[in-house]
């Protein structure tokens, strides 16, 4: 009876590791195929990419170019894993539906030329990019070190007004500020988490919006979350100065704290995407932003720094930051003045608790809202 039993756990043992051993297959060829069918341009440039790299072997036979190979390769993974995820919001269109109904009412309501095609307004956005100027005056370095100055103490003096002043109630402003939003309107939230701000400005404001959340789990909640809601997309990716992946820890409550600053040996990855490259991919250049909100555990700087460099600022008309401070990130305090100094050139604070939250309107703008400055 035992002999029996035996064996029937050892047949039942194999037949589902076979099982296990085929579903793998099946789903890792499933993967493949996927990313050979939305990408074909991209098979195209992986195969330059390996053209080169065989050119490299044949032309090198010494290991000098070991390096240079593992670079390209590494390149090419985070290009492929880039492209799926910017690709997987689309549900299979050829564009975001979120941002091609913005499109189309800009179209209708004559903001924006009739002859702008969806399928190559990326490309349109791309072609009035211009650099800006980002040198700073002797007055203006002069405010940056006063900035830096009293930066200690405005941020302790904002810290209280905000999360304590009106009984507690200050610190719903980064929400309720915002009432110039309808729904046409289209604005972005970098770092989602699991949709709380989210959910309050979809029920204020019934806006367009892009979330941007880099920690794949917090994107399965936004995306169970917002289910059924056609004016809300998730993207699993966050922003930054450049293309990469960076190894974090998961930190915080609902890792509200992680972030790529950490300097820990991290063992989550998470795929971040230049600021510029991903607002001219929806084409946001051609068409006005009407509100990029960050609270990204430190990318603000970075997202700000790269926005400042480029006239796509110009086409945001509202900024909102949670500035990150207490984290492990170079002179965020000696960064936030020059980023202050730099945005006033194209924007004025409407609400601002220094070193905390604040929000920015471009200038000349004639628009409602809440307006408060700490």
């Amino acid at each position: 009876m035992k002999k029996t039993r035996s064996w029937r756990t050892f047949i039942l043992l194999v037949m589902t590791t076979c099982l296990c051993f085929t579903i793998f297959v099946y789903l890792d060829l499933n993967m493949m195929h996927f990313l050979k069918d939305i990408s074909p341009q991209t098979s195209a440039a992986t195969d330059n990419v390996y053209s080169r790299m065989e050119y490299m072997d044949r032309d090198d036979p010494n290991e000098s170019n070991v390096n240079t190979r593992r670079k390209y390769s590494k390149d090419l993974f985070l290009e492929k894993v880039l492209e799926y995820r910017l690709l997987l919001p689309l549900k299979g269109h050829l564009f975001n539906p979120v941002v091609r109904k913005v499109v189309e009412q800009l179209k209708k309501n004559d903001r924006i030329g009739k002859y702008v095609r969806i399928e190559t307004i990326d490309e349109f956005a791309k072609s009035h990019l211009r650099p800006r100027d980002t040198t700073l005056s002797a007055s203006d370095l002069k405010k940056v070190q006063n900035c830096k100055t009293t930066s200690k103490k405005d941020y302790l003096k904002s810290y209280k007004s905000l999360f304590e002043g009106n009984n507690g109630r200050s610190r719903c402003i980064r929400r309720t500020h915002h009432i110039y939003l309808n729904s046409t309107s289209f604005m972005i939230e970098v770092g989602g988490n699991w949709g709380w701000d989210a959910g309050n400005f979809s029920n204020l404001y019934n806006m367009n919006c892009i979330i941007l959340e880099p920690l794949t789990p917090y994107t399965d909640i936004l995306q169970r979350k917002f289910y059924g809601n056609e004016k809300i997309s998730v993207y699993n990716i966050g922003l930054g100065s450049k293309n990469e992946v960076v190894m974090v820890n998961l930190e915080g409550i609902n890792a509200c704290a992680t972030t790529k600053f950490s300097r820990k040996n991290g063992t989550v990855p998470i795929y971040i995407v230049n600021a510029i490259d991903f607002m001219t991919h929806l084409g946001i250049g051609v068409y006005d932003l009407d509100l990029l909100t960050l609270d990204c555990e430190g990318c603000e700087f970075e997202v700000l720094e790269t926005l400042v460099k480029s006239n796509l600022i110009e086409k945001i008309r509202n900024i909102q930051w949670a500035t990150h401070t207490q984290i492990s990130i170079s002179d965020p305090w000696g960064r936030y003045c020059r980023i202050q100094e730099l945005l006033k050139r194209t924007h004025h604070p409407t609400y601002q608790y220094k070193f905390n939250w604040e929000s920015w309107r471009r200038n000349g703008e004639n628009i409602q809202c809440i307006d408060k400055v700490k």
